[in-house]
């Protein structure tokens, strides 16, 4: 039963990523990307998570209002691309997981130059 979860998973986030940049004409959403999708074991809901480029709060906020409005839309879309019994309702959350490795990132990155200035 996971294979076919998985599979499904997979499958939605391809075709929400589609859907976004085909049909949903919304200039907020240039910049986001689709990166995972986790379906309840029901498959009644599903968790879309996204990412994008910039940390800016106000930039979130905007994008987060522009996914909650074509929520609907999206739903709907999806419904006419993939071959399920009842489309789940989709919520969007966002990833932080490259803000978190960037962070992790800029964390070695002042080790580093900390350590070169101590050797020199």
């Amino acid at each position: 039963m996971r294979y076919r979860v998985d599979r499904l998973e997979t499958e939605i986030m391809k075709e929400i990523g589609q859907i976004i940049i085909q049909d949903i004409n919304d200039p907020r959403l240039s910049d986001i990307t689709i990166t995972g999708v986790d379906l309840s074991k029901d498959l009644k809901n599903a968790k879309i998570y996204y990412s994008f480029m910039g940390h800016l709060a106000s930039k979130a906020e905007k994008i987060e209002k522009a996914l909650n409005k074509a929520k609907k839309r999206i739903r709907f879309l999806l419904s006419k691309k993939i071959i399920i019994r009842r489309v789940p309702e989709i919520e969007f959350v966002r990833d932080g997981s490259l803000d978190y490795a960037e962070k992790i990132s800029r964390i070695i990155n002042n080790l580093e130059t900390q350590s070169r200035e101590k050797n020199d």
